[in-house]
Order: C-alpha cells, then sequence, then structure tokens
C-alpha cells in the first residue's frame, strides 16, 4: 500500500474557531476621542433605532462623577462599549478585537501559529471541541470532537465568548494550559496539560486502498490546497487501476469558501449549485471546474469533526450527484464571516450570511446528517480499526 504525503504543509490555526469559508474585508471609520472628552454624534437616520443619547448621558455621568475620572483610560471605555454590543447580539462567531487582538488575529490567518492545534466552536451554550488537528498537542493529548472544555486554568468557560476562551487557551510555543474537559459518556471532568507548540500538518494526502480505491483525506480548505489537490488528483487520473474515490473530510473544520468551491468542480458538472449565500448578501456559488472525477463513483466519509467548508462540499455532492454520505453527523456550522477593520487598527468579525445546500436547506446548528451511520471512535481513524472507511470502500466496491 502507497501513501504519499503532499510536502507541502501549512500552519494552520492553531485554536481559532473562525471557520472563514469567504473571508472579504470592509473599512467602517468612526470618528471620535474620548480622551478629549468629545461624545458620540451620529447624523441622519442609519442608526435611528440605537438611542446614541443614552449613551452619551452615560459617558457624561461618568466622567463627571467616577471619583476617579481623571484616570480613566477612555479607550479601554470605547473598547468595552464596542464589544458589548457585539456580545449583545447572540452570535457566536461575531465578535470585537482591539489592535493588539487583531494583529495576533491576522498573524492566525496568514499561518503563523503557536498553540494546542484544535478548532473549537459554541454548540448549546458549551465551549466544544470540533477538532483537534492530527498530530498536534491537543491530538496528543487525546482530545476528541465533541468534548466540552468547562474550564480553562481554572477558569470557567461558562459566560465566555468564543474569542476569550480562544485568547485564553493559545499562546506561545512551550508554554503549557491546562484544560478542564467533560466526554459526552463520561460526565466527570478531566484535567489535560497541554504544552503549547508550533502547529504543522499535511493539507492533503491519499493512498490507494483495495488496490483501486482512491482514499483522498482533506484535513483543511487553505488557500494552499487547490495546487496541492491538482497535484494529487493528476496522479490519480494517471493511474489505470483506480476506479472510485473516497473522499475523507473528517475531523475538517472547514475554511474558505472559494477552495471548497474549487474542489467540487472536480467531482460536479460546471454550472452546478455549490452553495448559495443567504443574509445581507446574497450570491449563489456554482462549480466551474473541470470536471474529471464527475464520472468516478464517490463516497464521502463525515463526521462530528466535519464543518463549514467541509460540510458544503459534501452536500455540494450529496444532492448534484447522489453522492452517499458515511459516518456520523457533521458539526453544523452554517453562517461566513467577514472581517471588517476599524480605523485604529481594531477590528471587527461580523457574521454576515447563513450559507445553504443546492436545495436550500440550512444545516447550522443542525449538521449533515449521513446516508450510512457508522459509529466509530475519532480515535480509530488512520488505524486498522478504521471502520468507517472499509464500510465506505465496501460501499463502493459493491455499487
Amino acid at each position: 500500500m502507497s501513501k504519499k504525503n503532499l510536502p507541502k504543509k501549512f500552519l494552520v490555526i492553531a485554536f481559532l474557531a473562525v471557520f472563514f469559508i469567504g473571508v472579504s474585508a470592509g473599512l467602517i471609520i468612526q470618528k471620535y476621542n474620548l480622551k478629549k472628552k468629545t461624545f458620540i454624534d451620529v447624523e441622519g437616520t442609519q442608526l435611528q433605532h440605537l438611542d446614541l443619547s443614552l449613551i452619551n448621558q452615560a459617558l457624561e455621568s461618568i466622567n463627571n462623577n467616577y471619583y476617579d475620572s481623571d484616570n480613566l483610560d477612555y479607550q479601554d471605555l470605547t473598547y468595552g462599549a464596542i464589544e458589548g454590543i457585539a456580545n449583545n447580539l447572540d452570535d457566536n462567531y461575531t465578535a470585537f478585537f482591539t489592535p493588539d487582538e487583531a494583529e495576533i488575529f491576522q498573524e492566525d490567518l496568514a499561518g503563523n501559529i503557536e498553540g494546542v492545534g484544535m478548532e473549537v466552536g459554541i454548540q448549546n451554550g458549551e465551549l466544544t471541541v470540533i477538532a483537534p488537528l492530527e498530530g498536534t498537542p491537543a491530538d496528543q493529548a487525546g482530545l476528541l470532537p465533541q468534548d466540552k472544555i468547562i474550564a480553562v486554568n481554572g477558569t470557567s468557560t461558562a459566560d465566555m465568548t468564543l474569542d476569550e476562551a480562544v485568547n485564553l487557551i493559545r499562546g506561545p510555543q512551550g508554554s503549557s494550559v491546562t484544560l478542564s474537559i467533560a466526554r459526552q459518556e463520561k460526565f466527570e471532568k478531566k484535567d489535560f496539560s497541554l504544552v503549547r507548540d508550533v502547529i504543522e500538518i499535511p493539507i492533503v494526502e491519499w493512498n490507494k486502498k483495495a488496490g483501486h480505491v482512491a482514499h483522498i483525506r482533506i484535513f483543511h480548505f487553505t488557500n494552499n490546497l487547490s495546487n496541492s489537490f491538482k497535484d494529487i488528483a493528476t496522479e490519480i487520473l494517471n493511474d489505470p487501476e483506480i476506479d472510485s474515490i473516497v473522499l475523507d473530510l473528517r475531523n475538517n473544520p472547514g475554511g474558505y469558501l472559494g477552495v471548497a468551491q474549487d474542489i467540487a468542480g472536480w467531482f460536479i458538472k460546471e454550472g452546478k449549485i455549490v452553495t448559495t449565500e443567504k443574509g445581507n448578501q446574497h450570491q449563489v456559488f456554482k462549480a466551474d471546474g473541470n470536471e474529471k472525477f464527475q464520472t468516478y463513483p464517490v463516497a464521502v466519509l463525515i463526521n462530528e469533526g466535519s464543518a463549514s467548508g467541509a460540510e458544503i462540499l459534501a452536500a455540494a455532492l450529496r444532492e448534484n450527484r447522489g453522492t452517499k454520505l458515511v459516518g456520523k453527523t457533521s458539526f453544523g456550522k452554517g453562517t461566513i464571516q467577514e472581517i471588517h477593520p476599524l480605523y485604529n487598527g481594531s477590528m471587527l468579525k461580523i457574521t454576515t450570511t447563513e450559507w445553504l445546500t443546492p436545495s436550500g436547506d440550512s444545516i447550522n446548528k443542525v449538521g449533515l446528517s449521513p446516508d450510512i451511520v457508522v459509529d466509530m471512535p475519532v480515535q480509530d481513524i488512520d488505524t486498522e480499526k478504521d471502520i468507517q472507511l472499509q464500510k465506505t470502500i465496501n460501499l463502493l466496491e459493491n455499487n
């Protein structure tokens, strides 16, 4: 059995839980200077439903009456007000970042990551592990999808925003963090001590199974994936023995929408809908690839760690060509975030749209249900006990 691990690797988002599928940047400029005690004044009707006079009155009252007003940091007050607005939207993925936090965030997106190596989200009000990334400290420590992170270094996560938790858990290489975990089948708490590291994993890899099945595993929809996938596809297309494909999206937390759209173009006909955005923006994304794998029998593996872009691709194949999904119900990340820089280096990450499957269904907070359910411990992936993979290969062989 041969296995190809591409030499191209990507310093992935170690613990960001951002799931960017279509990042764009806007610019919002609001001019004010609280240090000089000038307060918000909005003209026009755009914010007519927001009682800014009440905010002005509160700021004036603090400025005039707080016992230590001369030492107030009005910049911190401004950040706190914006953060409060963002948090009050009751959306786990909309967040405000100070200039220092925004700089770290942008470094994460560029791949300059030091952390523990896992993606997280808020599920049923709890901070939840979506997928530990292969070979990282989180993976080696034994963390699993659906683990609940109930405390970080002894601090409860119950009232934390997603980004607050991320900032606590990430840190420089060689430093340590203790995560208190509650596991579904065992409700007692267990502490995991992890040493942070620079996170490096393969983007995509493939091997040949049963002499004729290409097993392609995509770890993350990064900007580098399209070129790496093209190299793999060329090898598969040039192998006369391969007649079917297992597309493995287990523990894939997502990534860029454009990349998922590009990969879909290898498997479905040009012009078929990959996904539709619903919200402030409305856009239909269609396949525009070369269709080279359109005639190959394909089955897709998903599990609780498959999210966002992975769910988009899986749904596109199922609804456009009847591809069977095998494994466990996916995570259910069905929204898209955009970055909006503010003038002083701070930043807002805003949920702008919900994405829908080609038939118009929403999977947000629900996930994709597999056509064939196969229960299996996550730790058995890539071992001889990988019964989900074996079931998928058998499915292809019998059809």
